[in-house]
């Protein structure tokens, strides 16, 4: 009697686990969570609501409003200034809760109505703040190192 080689045997074993994979793949799908038809399953439903493009975002620019601050976290780059554009009808101040400033304090000071604020964060860092007139209305700020060089 013939011996048949291991490498055959192997490649037979191949063979027979790919069609049964095949098989399968063809076979009904009884028992098997049902497929979307379309992509607009996979989509918000009508009740639910869409993302918020003020929650996330990257740039060097964070905008006060009345009752939040726009948007909730940024991404900046170090050593590029972080402008903060003050878009409600009265003076706001940022108050640092994790941070020290290069001047040594905590907060921007005054930040008139239409007026901006900027300062330049020379380090990699995870900052929050918030209004000095109202802590509820916070803002986070994630400082990167930017694009590698060389």
């Amino acid at each position: 009697m013939k011996q048949i080689s291991f490498s055959r045997r192997v490649i037979a074993v191949v063979g027979i686990v790919a069609s049964a994979a095949v098989a399968a793949g063809c076979a009904d799908n009884s028992g098997v969570a049902d497929k979307p038809d379309s992509i607009t399953d996979l989509t918000t439903s009508d009740t639910e609501a869409p993302p918020d493009p003020d929650a996330f975002a990257f740039g060097q620019e964070i905008r006060i409003r009345d009752g939040a601050i726009a948007p909730a976290q940024l991404v900046s780059i170090k050593d590029q200034d972080v402008v903060f554009v003050n878009d409600t009808a009265q003076a706001q101040e940022l108050l640092f809760t994790n941070w020290v400033l290069e001047d040594g304090s905590t907060t921007s000071g005054a930040i008139p109505p239409g007026g901006s604020w900027s300062f330049r964060p020379v380090t990699i860092a995870s900052i929050t703040f918030a209004l000095a007139t109202d802590t509820t209305i916070t803002g986070r700020l994630q400082v990167d190192p930017g694009a590698p060089c060389c």
